[in-house]
């Protein structure tokens, strides 16, 4: 199953309050470089991790449903799945029929009640299915060790006065501070 990001997260998962305090800096004239920097320490780290943070909206396609149905993770809820049927006609799975099944660094989805998917024409995309991810939809919502990793990795990357202790103990602290997280 191959997936993309459809809806954006509508917020960071660190305060820009909270990385201007933790970076010591005053006033407003670098919130958008420090937005920016946000933003891109989130999406390496979702990828390194193999998580979505922050609510957001991803749509799956397969030729084919199969027997696991590997999600984004975490997986919050279903809010679509469409597919073309056998003779190539629309049809809908409605939310109610499959439930989410999340463990600890994984979210697969299965039908609701035991049997088989249903029969598909098997062409690039039968399958398609929508689903809505991440923490929440505020900040506060972040777990810990990501929202410190955030914040570290922002002076990493901010403040040339640490260009120069790149492999010191704290670096490493910081570097494994996602290893819970990691879903592969």
């Amino acid at each position: 199953m191959s997936f993309r990001r459809v809806v954006e997260p509508v917020c960071l998962p660190v305060e820009l309050d909270a990385a201007k305090a933790n970076l010591r800096l005053d006033g407003d004239d670098l919130d958008a470089v420090v937005t920016d920097w946000i933003s891109g320490i989130t999406d390496s780290l979702e990828h390194e991790i193999g998580q979505c943070l922050m609510a957001q909206t991803w749509l799956g396609t397969m030729n084919s449903f199969g027997t696991t149905l590997e999600l984004p993770h975490p997986a919050v809820a279903i809010t679509k799945i469409e597919y073309d049927d056998a003779s190539g006609n629309l049809c809908e799975i409605a939310p109610a029929d499959v439930q989410i099944v999340r463990k600890r660094y994984s979210s697969t989805l299965q039908l609701a009640k035991p049997g088989p998917w249903p029969a598909t024409s098997c062409r690039d995309g039968a399958v398609r299915i929508t689903v809505e991810c991440g923490y929440g939809d505020d900040p506060k919502f972040t777990p810990r060790n990501v929202r410190l990793y955030i914040l570290a990795k922002l002076v990493d990357q901010f403040d040339p006065a640490t260009q120069s202790e790149k492999q010191t103990p704290q670096s490493a602290y910081v570097d494994r501070l996602l290893d819970a997280c990691r879903s592969y």
